[in-house]
């Protein structure tokens, strides 16, 4: 699904900053109000692709602005804010 494919392509090219803007876009787009992708995104490790794009991209305005996005849509659901948290995800913010 496409999902899967735009995390695949974020870890692909982990050190592209215009695929992780993009990528953070738009999981954070499909993330937002939809109660299904947030538990999809999560349990397809994309919690984890979006910190470790914001780590990888610390001086990069866009993926810090698209992570957190993303990171504010997922944590609506209460299992993903935990994991977020568990993460390192609110030191990262």
């Amino acid at each position: 699904g496409g999902i899967e494919m735009i995390l695949k392509a974020m870890n692909n090219h982990m050190h592209n900053g215009e695929v992780q803007v993009k990528g953070c876009g738009a999981i954070g787009n499909l993330a937002s109000c939809n109660g299904d992708n947030k538990k999809k995104i999560s349990l397809l490790g994309g919690i984890e692709m979006i910190l470790k794009a914001m780590d990888n991209h610390l001086q990069n305005a866009e993926v810090q602005e698209h992570g957190c996005r993303t990171l504010w849509n997922l944590a609506a659901d209460a299992d993903n804010n935990k994991k977020i948290s568990s993460l390192g995800g609110i030191e990262m913010i």
